[in-house]
């Protein structure tokens, strides 16, 4: 049986869309205090127009517009927040613009004629339902999300995206293992001990962070300024701060392995917290080298330590940091992964073409302290991009190595290498 707004022509979704913005305004003109939901559902009950049939498509977008604008209010703390759109009387103002709203669905969803695929993808991501909830930190990997919630591009592509802040990594990995996270920017260290305790309800890169080569996201292994240590060949029978268990471990072994300086000759000293691990490298009495991330290695720098390994100039794209999601909306069929990946690329192609334009966003949200913000530019990002085999193999045979997993995750576990296969 055909309902209305199933015909090729749309006559039946236009024809029950005209008769309910009618039936609207009429109650209205009658009484401008009333209920908006109380009105559309006696009109249902009547049953003269068959709206959840004719305009479902229109209904589902208007309602969840309204929702993740008072999720928006509740977490910015604004001042306006309205009280809830399906309750609250409408009064002159609101009633315009109820109509306005219902009658540019009218013109733009039930022209009669078809949609591209495109225009059907969006609408299957959008009408889903879901906010996908992306934990991030503040640093300059986590900058492209940012964009494309400031540009509406999440929006835009058709999938509703929520930025969730955290201090920490810890932090957010109980967020995702608790529920509260559909997916993170973070490593591939951090993803796999998520996914240990996590199972089937893990998660997988879509995406690069920094690394797509060997010029993003510079680490620097930094030396005290008295120490007297400029070449990496003097850091045997020193001590290293890094943070234990984590992808600066897995860095500073795999350069000094890579430039022949044996491991055992070196202590690492597990400082996780960078503030504190800059302190402590000044003092040079606990540890006179350190590993450490711009823009903390750019005022090391500054402050006078040396940089004693660079790892952009080493000719190998060590790190990667990446952004992952929760397996299950990957190939959930309503276009999720497309939606987000497209709108996340379209943020890095905006960056790359003009950098200086995000300048004052990047510094807000990548944390840059003041007196930086004059020696630490918009870094340009890879689009398009994922980790290769390669990448993925190293990092799980050093967590292997180091008894944090038993048995390695393949390549296919840790990674979407084509978001257009997963449909």
């Amino acid at each position: 049986m055909e309902t209305p707004g199933e015909g090729s022509d749309g006559e039946g979704s236009e024809s029950a869309l005209y008769a309910y913005v009618l039936a609207i305004l009429n109650a209205f003109a009658h009484n401008r205090h009333c209920c908006v939901m109380d009105i559309h559902s006696s009109l249902c009950e009547q049953n003269n127009i068959d709206i959840y049939a004719a305009n479902i498509m229109e209904r589902k977008t208007i309602m969840r517009r309204s929702d993740k604008f008072r999720r928006d209010c509740q977490r910015t703390g604004c001042r306006k927040t309205r009280t809830d759109h399906t309750t609250a009387p409408f009064r002159k103002g609101a009633a315009l613009l109820v109509f306005l709203t219902l009658l540019c669905a009218l013109l733009t969803g039930c022209g009669g004629g078809g949609k591209t695929a495109g225009e059907a993808e969006q609408e299957t991501a959008e009408d889903a339902g879901v906010t996908v909830r992306i934990g991030v930190l503040q640093i300059a990997d986590s900058f492209p999300l940012y964009v494309a919630e400031q540009e509406g591009l999440f929006e835009k592509h058709g999938v509703d995206v929520e930025i969730i802040e955290f201090q920490s990594a810890s932090d957010q990995s109980v967020a995702y293992e608790a529920g509260e996270l559909d997916g993170m920017m973070t490593d591939m260290i951090v993803q796999s001990l998520v996914n240990k305790s996590s199972g089937e309800d893990g998660m997988k890169t879509v995406a690069m962070a920094f690394g797509g080569d060997a010029s993003e996201g510079r680490f620097l292994v930094a030396s005290s300024p008295d120490s007297g240590i400029k070449e990496p060949s003097q850091l045997a029978g020193k001590k290293i701060g890094i943070s234990e268990n984590t992808m600066m471990e897995y860095l500073v072994g795999s350069y000094l392995e890579d430039l022949d300086i044996d491991l055992s000759t070196v202590e690492f000293v597990n400082i996780p917290k960078l503030t504190l691990r800059l302190d402590l490298l000044m003092e040079g009495s606990d540890i006179q080298a350190a590993i450490l991330p711009d823009p903390l290695a750019i005022e090391a720098e500054s402050r006078g330590c040396f940089p004693v390994i660079d790892d952009t100039k080493l000719g190998k794209n060590y790190s990667q940091s990446v952004v992952t999601l929760r397996s299950s909306l990957i190939g959930d069929g309503k276009g999720t992964l497309q939606a987000f990946v497209g709108a996340y690329n379209e943020a890095i192609e905006m960056i790359n073409a003009d950098p200086d334009s995000f300048l004052e966003l990047f510094y807000e949200k990548a944390n840059v302290a003041p007196a930086l913000q004059g020696r630490y530019s918009v870094p340009s990002y890879t689009p398009d991009c994922v980790p290769s085999p390669e990448d993925v193999e190293r990092i799980e045979a050093f967590m292997v190595k180091k008894g944090l997993l038993d048995q390695p995750f393949s390549y296919e576990e840790m990674v979407v290498s084509s978001p257009e296969a997963e449909q």
